[in-house]
């Protein structure tokens, strides 16, 4: 798979294309994830219109669960507490 990185005004833009399969799918969306994080963008707008392969119902299941806590670790706000 290739990856293509463009800021936008306020979020992340991601083509990717390419052959896909479920090991280069969760690097990639890590790859989005920290860039994203590292230019303090919140929103990720990711393209895979021209990826190419199919992934089972259990894979995209992985896939979406493994990236949706991997960005939710990454972008924690951490808990403020004035008592501290």
């Amino acid at each position: 798979m290739e990856l293509i990185l463009e800021p936008r005004e306020g979020f992340q833009l991601a083509i990717a294309s390419g052959q896909q399969s479920l090991i280069e799918a969760t690097q990639i969306c890590r790859d989005v994830c920290d860039v994203a994080d590292g230019l303090g963008l919140r929103k990720i707008l990711l393209d895979c219109l021209t990826v190419e392969g199919d992934l089972s119902h259990d894979d995209r299941f992985e896939l979406g669960k493994t990236i949706a806590e991997y960005c939710q670790s990454k972008f924690a706000t951490p808990s403020y507490c004035p008592h501290r």
